[in-house]
């Protein structure tokens, strides 16, 4: 189901002892990720009988998305910040006026989204839905520039805040929705204070139903992600030189290994089969920093659809809190290695 590490580009032969060739070892895949289903069924015509006409059956509305007024009232307050900053007249610092249509976008394809009628199983807020998204409002009064980024962020992690909340509580494909809004809020809350300009966001992806696996599988599946990365981040680390310089790369292993403990412990929970990890895989090693952010980056950005899916398959509800931190924490330092931004962190992009 997964991918290699060499087929995601990590496994490119270096001589001289600077790659370790080891058994490959499926990683870091999008799983989880089906076409729709066609429905199949009676192809015949209505009956008509005279006057009287058989009406084919009717298809009941989805129920609503639990926590949909909360999250359209958060993606609005989302847009609103983004249109008083960039209408207030300020002299933006160059990193913002670069990077605030891009934010801007994001919210408006998610407020856009939460119009459909069931955003949860096909997440999709593309122009072509014909909506038009209304924002809240902001007064930002008599706030300088600085002022006025300082509460947009504080905002943006409210807004965060709330979407955590709804997937915390929902289930299935609605948690995973609610996951990924909040992880897109904490984004674009790191994005704010930058002072270079991001990556372009990429097309949207076209969305396909996505499946909802048993709590087994999806833990499964991401446990062994967690290994790879693992593996990746300490290889990483070879790459790096110097104490501050090798800090984050310190904290994105620590952060892998307490999140691969967590996901093992709720495996043994369930009495389920807990996959080991390989001896090694199959990594480039990095021949500087840049390199070793390009390993890092790639690994971090590959797990969320994992995460993702996990989210949609745990029944606990701490598990869920848990895999939701740690998809909106990614999210946040994505930014910080100068990931592209994503539309739907947690979905297969």
């Amino acid at each position: 189901m997964g991918a290699s590490l060499a087929r995601l580009g990590y496994g490119r032969q270096v001589h001289h002892n600077r790659t370790r060739r080891l058994p490959r070892r499926a990683l870091l895949g999008l799983g989880f990720a089906a076409g729709l289903s066609t429905l199949s069924g009676c192809a015949s015509s209505p009956t008509i009988d005279g006057a009287n006409r058989v009406p084919p059956p009717s298809v009941p509305p989805p129920p609503p998305l639990e926590g949909l007024d909360a999250g359209i009232a958060a993606e609005s307050q989302a847009l609103a910040w983004c249109d008083a900053i960039g209408d207030k007249g300020y002299k933006l610092p160059a990193g913002l006026s670069a990077n605030l249509p891009l934010i801007t976008e994001v919210h408006r394809r998610h407020l856009l989204a939460l119009q459909l009628p069931d955003p949860s199983t096909r997440p999709s807020g593309t122009p072509s839905a014909g909506l038009d998204p209304q924002a809240g409002s902001v007064d930002l009064g008599s706030d300088d520039v600085q002022r006025a980024t300082s509460r947009m962020i504080k905002a943006l992690g409210d807004v965060s805040a709330s979407h955590r909340e709804a997937a915390v509580a929902g289930t299935g494909s609605a948690a995973r929705f609610w996951a990924s809004l909040a992880a897109a809020a904490a984004q674009s809350a790191r994005i704010v204070p930058r002072t270079k300009a991001m990556p372009a966001l990429a097309d949207e992806p076209a969305h396909a139903a996505v499946e909802v696996p048993t709590e087994p599988e999806a833990l499964a599946t991401l446990l062994t992600q967690l290994h790879a990365l693992v593996y990746g981040c300490q290889v990483a680390l070879s790459g790096v030189s110097g104490e501050k310089a090798s800090e984050p790369f310190v904290a994105r292993l620590s952060s892998a290994r307490l999140l691969r403990d967590d996901v093992t412990e709720a495996l043994r929970a369930l009495r389920a089969e807990v996959p080991a990890a390989e001896p090694a895989y199959e990594v480039t090693v990095p021949a500087d920093t840049g390199a070793a952010r390009g390993l890092v980056r790639g690994l971090e950005s590959a797990l969320l659809p994992h995460l993702g899916a996990a989210v949609s398959g745990v029944g606990d509800g701490r598990v869920r809190a848990r895999l939701v931190d740690a998809l909106t924490e990614r999210a946040r330092v994505l930014v910080d290695f100068g990931a592209r931004p994503q539309w739907w962190p947690g979905y297969p992009s």
